[in-house]
């Protein structure tokens, strides 16, 4: 793989459970990778949602192959979270492509 396309910054972020002052559960994202990567649009994917026809902007995300990539992880890349929805090991465990949406909860 040419490093030279590798040339966007990305954080992958992991929830993480914790607990306020009255015990409830609050879900709070670590960045646990920041890593260069190459980031390129693919076709639009479509839902129905009710009646309607919505159409969803994905993204492959390819990055160097790095152990431990789940698809419960997020991406942050400009300030935008991206939920991955596959994890595509390629060539040899020389790279990952992630396949990621807009994450429709902006948390």
């Amino acid at each position: 793989m040419r490093s030279g396309k590798l040339d966007r910054r990305i954080n992958i972020q992991t929830a993480t459970i914790n607990r306020d002052a009255f015990g409830q559960a609050i879900s709070t994202w670590a960045t646990t990778y920041t890593v260069w990567a190459d980031v390129f649009p693919m076709p639009f994917n479509e839902n129905f949602e009710g009646d309607r026809k919505t159409e969803q902007p994905l993204y492959k995300v390819r990055i160097r192959h790095i152990a431990g990539i789940i698809p419960s992880m997020r991406v942050l890349y400009n300030s935008v979270f991206y939920d991955i929805i596959s994890i595509n090991e390629g060539n040899r465990r020389e790279y990952l492509d992630l396949i990621v949406q807009l994450d429709r909860n902006m948390t």
